[in-house]
């Protein structure tokens, strides 16, 4: 319990700070109904089993160390940023339509995929898990338990970033972002192009 609460703690944080997977999951909750928006966690979600997956069998220390890999990885994760942003800003007003079940701009393979591969290509997000296990977590420990740790963060992020997106989906929220909801796709698609070359250029 003593390496399980600080876990819990500051991977919560970190969901919640600004970044690429929070970015696409506003946007996603404001603009499309909540299967699309519960899509993109299970997508981000699944990237995030793969970077505690390799963290905890230390194949994250061998991705961080080897300059090429490393550069493939961010250029890929930068270049979906930008993809996904100038996606967001091509949107029409009629697709974002919340209520909608039919006819929008997305379908359930692209946002479970956007939510996939944001996570996924983040080494960001690959270098904090790293870090936190290694700082957090025993060496020692038996495989079985490290997993069973790496399950409740997994846990954590399913259900926190869910409640998340439900929250943006509340009638009081989306009555006050309905008229401007065109321009909150734009927007946050103007954010993660940034990103998007914030990371390619760094």
């Amino acid at each position: 319990m003593h390496s399980l609460l600080p876990l819990i703690t500051i991977m919560f944080f970190a969901m919640m700070s600004p970044g690429p997977d929070m970015i696409l999951l506003i946007k996603n909750g404001i603009c499309y109904p909540r299967r699309y928006a519960l899509l993109t966690v299970w997508g981000i979600v699944l990237g995030l089993t793969f970077h505690i997956s390799v963290s905890i069998l230390g194949l994250a220390l061998i991705i961080s160390s080897n300059a090429a890999v490393y550069h493939f990885v961010k250029v890929a994760g930068a270049v979906y940023l930008i993809f996904i942003g100038i996606q967001a800003l091509k949107e029409k007003a009629e697709h974002l339509n919340f209520k909608e079940k039919k006819g929008q701009g997305i379908s359930s393979i692209s946002a479970f995929r956007d939510g996939l591969f944001c996570n996924l290509l983040n080494v960001k997000a690959l270098l904090f898990i790293l870090s936190v296990f290694t700082q957090l977590i025993d060496p020692d420990l038996p495989l079985l338990q490290k997993f069973g740790f790496g399950a409740v963060l997994l846990l954590e992020a399913l259900v926190v970033w869910s409640l998340f997106v439900i929250l943006i989906q509340t009638p009081v929220v989306q009555r006050k972002v309905q008229t401007y909801r065109i321009a909150f796709s734009r927007f946050f698609g103007v954010l993660l192009v940034i990103l998007g070359l914030k990371i390619f250029f760094n």
